[in-house]
């Protein structure tokens, strides 16, 4: 069985068997778009704030997924601190009486590539990180056990394509059934939820099988809008790493003689490669302390983004 990886400037179409995945152009341009992206954090103190500390979550530079060619911040950061897959910008602000804006704009290429691997690279991913139950996550529990054993197949890539298949189908897209995260065990349960929960219930019946998968969060662009969202990856033996995307509308994945087509636009910015980060809500890339200048004071933040996906 031949297998072939075809892309478009925007769509990215992946063919996947057992054997793994070949690239079926070797011309780069075929695997990347460049994009403007940009983070906006509006704040506004209510009496006076002796000092504000500001956490933002940026992106940055992963192998065979983004470049970030440049980073502008209307106010310099203190520092900028890569650790565990999380990139945050760092700041102060002395006195703060006034309201004021902070910017930052980044140029980013977006890859949509995968490569054929070596048996070296196996061992870096089956790790407990990649492996293990975790909040929001909860692999180990009996629902999710029993649900997995229905539904592993006879090798990996037919595993995760059942999986795949079957979260899309089970569970029904919802937002507004409230603001907190409820996790894969309760998405099951309930039957509906966000890509949250679509990612969730995904990557925990793959750890279930003893499948290395993880959370993805970041944001989607479809040229001039934006939104974020949260997405998962798979390890294949062959292949590496391979994003792939459950929530309704956003990932296709056809089968034909057992040969998968994976179909996917190439418009994800990533921001973190962990599920669960205690210092950001859900709903957030950032975190904010102050101290009050007098006991009524307070401070309002509104988090906002914009970008262009280039064509």
């Amino acid at each position: 069985m031949k297998l072939t990886q075809y892309y478009t400037l925007i769509v990215c179409v992946i063919t996947i068997s057992c054997s793994g995945v070949q690239n079926s152009t070797t011309d780069e341009s075929k695997y990347q778009k460049n994009a403007s992206f940009s983070l906006i954090y509006k704040i506004k103190p209510e009496g006076y704030i002796r000092k504000l500390f500001l956490k933002v979550k940026v992106p940055y530079s992963i192998k065979d997924r983004q470049w970030v060619k440049s980073m502008a911040f209307s106010t310099q950061p203190d520092s900028v601190v890569l650790k565990n897959d999380l990139n945050y910008a760092y700041f102060h602000f002395d006195s703060v009486d006034e309201a004021f804006k902070l910017k930052i704009d980044c140029e980013i290429t977006i890859y949509q590539q995968i490569k054929e691997i070596d048996t070296s690279q196996l061992a870096a991913a089956y790790t407990p990180e990649n492996l293990s139950a975790e909040k929001y996550i909860e692999s180990d529990c009996p629902e999710i056990q029993d649900l997995a054993a229905g539904l592993k197949q006879a090798n990996n890539v037919e595993t995760v394509m059942k999986t795949y298949s079957y979260v899309k189908e089970k569970l029904t897209y919802y937002t507004d059934y409230g603001p907190d995260t409820v996790g894969a065990r309760r998405a099951l349960k309930k039957g509906y939820g966000d890509c949250s929960e679509y990612c969730d219930l995904f990557v925990a019946l793959l750890r279930a099988n003893h499948i290395p998968a993880k959370s993805i969060h970041g944001y989607t662009m479809e040229m001039t809008t934006t939104g974020k969202h949260t997405w998962a990856e798979v390890f294949l033996p062959k292949n590496g790493w391979v994003m792939m995307d459950p929530t309704t509308s956003h990932g296709h994945v056809t089968n034909e003689d057992n040969t998968y087509t994976i179909a996917q636009r190439n418009k994800y910015i990533i921001m973190s490669q962990q599920r669960h980060d205690p210092a950001i809500s859900k709903n957030s890339d950032y975190y904010i302390h102050y101290q009050k200048g007098s006991w009524d004071s307070k401070v309002n933040i509104h988090e906002s983004y914009n970008s262009y996906l280039h064509s």
